[in-house]
């Protein structure tokens, strides 16, 4: 194409820009809007107090099951403890020669 073609297609393409008009969007749809969000907002909440709840009780059910009086103030061996029972020996991974 030649530079004229160009710029006539351009010039097209302006004037038919120039006659629309803005989008409608109808006089009720804001308050609409307003409606649906204010409605999802209980739904969130609610959603995040049970989880918030289910976390709180994790922890006390995790804290309860603790054995507190294991005679070991060693955190690994406490944490193993609750995974593997308490009769798990612990080795020393040191190779003796």
């Amino acid at each position: 194409m030649k530079q004229k073609d160009i710029d006539q297609e351009v010039q097209k393409t302006m004037e038919s820009i120039n006659g629309l008009s803005p989008a409608d969007s109808g006089p009720y749809f804001y308050s609409r809007l307003m409606a649906k969000q204010s409605s999802a907002q209980p739904e969130i909440k609610l959603m995040w107090k049970l989880a918030f709840a289910l976390l709180v009780l994790i922890n006390v059910v995790t804290y309860m099951s603790t054995d507190n009086d294991s005679e070991s103030n060693d955190p690994v061996e406490v944490l193993s403890s609750g995974y593997f029972g308490s009769d798990v020996e612990f080795y020393d991974l040191a190779y003796n020669e």
